[in-house]
């Protein structure tokens, strides 16, 4: 029996639909992977997890007798932490009259001065136990010249703390970070994968290959639909509690809760609205950050501009799969634009430097920088009792995580936050037939090289070298 031959990738391509569970407040999702995508994800990433299970637990057991306990921060180092790199990506200036309400009695000019917040009440999804405990909290920061921060006060659930507070500070601090290392991780980081699954799948299956515009996104998607499903509908994700690697500190309807505000928003308990999660909304241009992480990330987003621009003149004017494509988006992602509006080149070029600067850049630096937590500062369990005053009983900082926390965590480390490249966006060759793109490619690539040398010549943190940059979520 023959075996007909179509000019496609997949005899049956992957197509977006409602999330299972979550079908109106959760990024669409992609369930049918064809099998060549499953394989891909098998080999290169869930062989990995295999290994690691077996060559890491050994070691992670032997680390985590020795790594239990929390680390008080000092608050130069509490504000280093949420004001710098992936956790910065939280800090706001836009207020809410409850904010100012929550504040105002401990910090009198908190309505006139100059702050910026970290609100990481999301986590408020995961409800205490008798033996963890864990509080939607919001950090204000007093904010000066050159992403300057300073902590003022942190709430705690509905209580205020100050430096005035002494060891009531100390555990507030605690409780914050691990907030921010929840949020971060559950929240923000997942921004980065999902609301993309809809353009990965439209590309694969809408366009035949070797249309210029699949060339374009295709490297940026490799491996990614096979990470996201396994994170969000596997059985032995990480985000189920009980696994060697899982570390959070709530249960799988809990986590998936706090991944879902990303796309629907998170409204304040009175049902008020909280600017700090807003509805899911495709925007294009650099994500606005308010410490240096920004920059580093707008300088990389200028050169796949760049590049958008040059291959977009190579598409005709009148393709009708460049509108369709625009068509089914645009029905699925709010805010990506018309068929009208992708004709333009500067829109199309937007489009592509948006999501690849999401799912390359800001993806792999985030799994960089967050495979340098210290996670004694930054713990996903806290074995306290959330404090409801700021008078709090002594207490001793080893002994607010176990060993076993230590070992979760240590194996979740290692297994899903430290990066694990498969391809290099620094080599990256789109296999484009048209010798103008071919010179494209490479002037690209060049830029990129050029982009790092200007982190350097303008004192900005290189957040990640090129050289360990992928093109796509890998990992």
């Amino acid at each position: 029996m023959s075996t007909i031959k179509l000019p496609y990738l997949y005899v049956r391509g992957p197509w977006p639909q409602p999330a299972p569970g979550f079908p109106t407040g959760m990024a669409p999702a992609v369930m049918h992977l064809p099998k060549e995508e499953r394989d891909a994800w098998e080999d290169h990433v869930g062989d990995r997890y295999k290994k690691q299970v077996l060559l890491e637990t050994p070691l992670a057991l032997i680390w985590s007798q020795m790594h239990s306990g929390v680390k008080l921060t000092t608050d130069a180092r509490f504000t280093a932490i949420l004001t710098d790199g992936i956790f910065s990506k939280f800090l706001t200036a836009d207020f809410d009259e409850p904010d100012y309400v929550s504040f105002e009695a401990r910090v009198a000019d908190v309505r006139t001065g100059s702050y910026v917040k970290g609100d990481y009440s999301v986590v408020r999804a995961i409800l205490p136990t008798d033996d963890v405990g864990v509080a939607p909290c919001v950090a204000l920061f007093r904010s000066g010249p050159d992403f300057q921060y300073e902590p003022v006060a942190v709430s705690v659930g509905e209580t205020v703390f100050t430096p005035e507070d002494g060891r009531g500070w100390d555990l507030a601090k605690v409780f914050t970070l691990q907030a921010a290392g929840i949020a971060t991780t559950l929240y923000q980081h997942p921004m980065l994968h999902f609301p993309t699954d809809a353009v990965n799948a439209v590309i694969k299956t809408l366009f035949p290959k070797g249309h210029v515009i699949q060339q374009l996104f295709l490297p940026h998607f490799y491996l990614a639909l096979g990470v996201d499903d396994a994170v969000l509908h596997d059985n032995d994700t990480v985000l189920n509690a009980g696994r060697l690697y899982a570390p959070y500190p709530g249960t799988l309807p809990q986590h998936l809760e706090i991944v879902a505000a990303l796309w629907r928003g998170l409204d304040r308990p009175d049902g008020t609205p909280n600017r700090a999660y807003p509805p899911y909304r495709f925007r294009i241009g650099p994500r606005a950050v308010r410490s240096r992480y920004g920059e580093f990330l707008k300088r990389y987003y200028d050169a796949l501009y760049r590049f958008g621009l040059a291959v977009a003149a190579r598409v005709p004017d009148d393709d009708p799969l460049r509108d369709e494509m625009a068509r089914h988006l645009s029905f699925w992602i709010p805010g990506f634009p018309s068929p009208e509006a992708f004709r333009s080149a500067e829109v199309f070029a937007g489009v592509f430097a948006t999501i690849v600067s999401d799912v390359a850049i800001g993806h792999t630096a985030d799994h960089y920088l967050y495979g340098q937590v210290d996670i004694q500062e930054v713990p996903f369990r806290v074995r306290a009792p959330v404090p409801t005053s700021t008078d709090v009983a002594p207490f001793d900082p080893a002994e607010l995580t176990t060993s076993i926390d230590a070992l979760n965590y240590r194996m979740c480390m290692k297994m899903f936050f430290e990066p694990h490249p498969v391809t290099r966006l620094a080599t990256l060759d789109y296999g484009f037939a048209d010798p103008s793109l071919r010179d494209a490619n490479q002037r690209f690539l060049s830029d990129l090289v050029d982009v790092e040398r200007s982190l350097e010549r303008d004192g900005i943190p290189n957040y990640i070298p090129l050289a360990e940059l992928t093109p796509s979520v890998q990992f």
